[in-house]
């Protein structure tokens, strides 16, 4: 009887992994821990589809904290030799990663235009769409002579280009004459009668700090 449950229980488990999508998930930002709030909204992205039963694999590199800590990557490759010294290895261990995983997914969102990048390049392996969102309102704008033909590229070759402002979106229309869509960055909404130390607690802000919501 205990075992027909449990059969029953496992056959279930697997025709529900069968309908339902599965997404990758790139970032080069993540929460290592809890209290993180590196790449806070990804987490926030990743709890919402698990909780819409949409099952998500993250793709991501650790270790390599000189390269992706505080601002980020481009930040860091400016002020840090170390930083450039793993440069390479980071991308290369990113981009197998990406061919591993993918296989075992439906579509691949990325986040920021590097994930972009390499899933672009790893798409003749694992033929899977491919939907960005760029984060990076300094990418977006930027006039950098080398960085340009990259991010053309880049937004030329997804198969969905997302932006998180309306701003930015007219910036790659009039720039790279790309169309693109615009959605936000989420924010958990607290109950109407809670308090701001409740509020501050379900976002993770230490009360000391000081935070401006908008």
């Amino acid at each position: 009887m205990i075992f027909t449950k449990i059969y029953k229980s496992f056959l279930y488990c697997c025709y529900w992994h069968l309908k339902t999508m599965k997404i990758g998930i790139l970032t080069t930002s993540y929460p290592r821990y809890k209290g993180d709030n590196r790449g806070i909204f990804i987490y926030n992205l990743v709890r919402t589809l698990r909780k819409n039963k949409i099952l998500v694999d993250i793709i991501t590199v650790k270790g390599y904290e000189s390269l992706t800590s505080d601002a980020g990557i481009l930040p860091n490759l400016a002020k840090s030799w170390k930083a450039r010294f793993l440069f390479i290895p980071y991308i290369l261990k990113f981009y197998f990663k990406i061919m591993k995983e993918a296989k075992i997914c439906d579509i691949l969102h990325c986040n920021w235009a590097l994930t972009a990048f390499l899933a672009i390049l790893s798409k003749p392996f694992h033929k899977k769409k491919i939907i960005l969102t760029e984060r990076s309102s300094f990418l977006i704008s930027t006039n950098n002579f080398f960085l340009r033909p990259f991010l053309f590229f880049t937004y030329k070759n997804v198969d969905k280009l997302i932006v998180i402002s309306k701003n930015s979106r007219n910036i790659l229309l009039k720039k790279y004459n790309l169309n693109s869509t615009v959605v936000m960055n989420g924010l958990y909404k607290p109950k109407i009668n809670a308090t701001k130390g409740a509020i501050r607690k379900s976002i993770e802000i230490k009360p000391n700090e000081k935070a401006l919501i908008y």
